[in-house]
């Protein structure tokens, strides 16, 4: 056995949580009458790839992302989760703090 058997095993369960959770998102949508490109544009992004990745779960979606899709979606938290017994922990993610630039860690000196 391999030392990367458990991080295998958390990225697939990680990849099924994302393929659920677009389908869940893809239901959504179609039952709002909303196009990929409406949602698309309702969220910000440049193109509806964006929403067709979210779907298929190739793009990540991440927790502070949440409320404009609700929004969007016209719909409520719950509803993207379906069933909240199997709400997962771990998905949609968290993002990592950004590390601050080194331009501005250091702040400015006035000559």
């Amino acid at each position: 056995e391999t030392r990367l058997g458990p991080f295998l095993m958390n990225v697939n369960e990680n990849y099924r949580e994302r393929i659920n959770f677009g389908k869940r998102i893809r239901e959504i949508r179609v039952s709002r009458g909303i196009t990929q490109t409406e949602l698309a544009r309702l969220l910000g992004f440049a193109h509806a790839g964006s929403i067709s990745g979210i779907e298929r779960g190739r793009r990540l979606v991440y927790r502070d992302e949440l409320p404009a899709l609700v929004e969007a979606l016209r719909c409520e938290m719950d509803d993207l989760f379906g069933d909240l017994s199997c709400r997962s922990t771990t998905y949609p993610l968290e993002r990592s703090p950004s590390p601050p630039s080194e331009g501005m860690s250091r702040g400015r000196s006035s000559r």
